[in-house]
């Protein structure tokens, strides 16, 4: 349950509502402080989770412009994989609508804030494909190569960076 003071017109009222039942693309979280850090850190988390699903509704409904407004406000978590996960999103927003460019900076501000991270990995791979689209095969095949280096990444990031090594190689 979310628990909050919502205002609406004059009034203002108190609102309980289950997350389960939210339209989070037609919903937002208002969150206040508390003096308690542990209740501080639970509101913290469920802003960062409504905020990340709203995100990535906005994006479903190809909505990027209106998804990265929502990421952007996670960039300045003080929990960087936090931060990193709202770039490698913002990255594939930017990815999506082909702007490149764009998409490898915020792909490798992930990688930078939490490189061996599932965001930082997927900022590697991101990046890669990016700098690919961008036609700097050297810049690609960086990052495709700082990837593979790193140890236990999962199977699916490895064949996909070698077949973006492949792919620039032709």
């Amino acid at each position: 349950v979310q628990r909050g003071t919502a205002s609406f017109g004059s009034s203002t009222g108190t609102v309980n509502q289950s997350i389960s039942s939210v339209d989070l693309s037609k919903s937002f979280v208002l969150i206040t402080e508390r003096g308690n850090s542990t209740s501080q850190d639970r509101d913290e988390q469920w802003t960062v989770r409504a905020r990340m699903s709203q995100a990535r509704a906005l994006a479903a409904e190809r909505r990027w412009a209106d998804a990265r407004r929502v990421l952007q406000t996670l960039l300045e978590s003080k929990d960087n994989a936090v931060a990193a996960e709202a770039a490698a999103a913002i990255g594939d927003a930017y990815q999506a609508e082909g702007a490149h460019l764009e998409a490898a900076e915020y792909y490798m501000t992930a990688a930078y804030m939490s490189p061996e991270s599932p965001a930082g990995r997927r900022g590697l791979l991101g990046a890669g494909r990016s700098f690919a689209a961008l036609k700097q095969p050297d810049a690609a095949e960086t990052v495709y190569k700082k990837l593979l280096a790193q140890s236990g990444v999962p199977a699916d990031l490895v064949t996909a960076a070698r077949r973006g090594l492949a792919e620039i190689r032709r």
